[in-house]
């Protein structure tokens, strides 16, 4: 039974590193949109300062959504054998 779960671990940690292999990619972190990318560069430092703090902020009710999703997940792991 612990070599199941030292597979699982394994897998688990494999599956999070080919999932934040794109992070590391050049044009992983670029604008993609001509229009988003030509409105932002023509504002002026306070306000891209603005629009940065608006996208982390629009990007954590997804994040709460995906955590919660597999929290939910994870503890109804074990429901089924029941």
């Amino acid at each position: 039974m612990a070599i199941d779960r030292k597979w699982f671990r394994a897998a688990g940690m494999a599956a999070a590193a080919l999932a934040a292999l794109p992070l590391f990619s050049r044009s992983a972190w670029a604008q993609g949109c001509v229009l988003c990318y030509t409105s932002a560069s023509a504002l002026n430092k306070n306000a891209a300062h603005e629009l940065d703090k608006a996208i982390l902020v629009l990007g954590v009710p997804p994040v709460l959504f995906f955590v919660g999703i597999f929290t939910f997940i994870y503890r109804r792991r074990g429901a089924w054998r029941n």
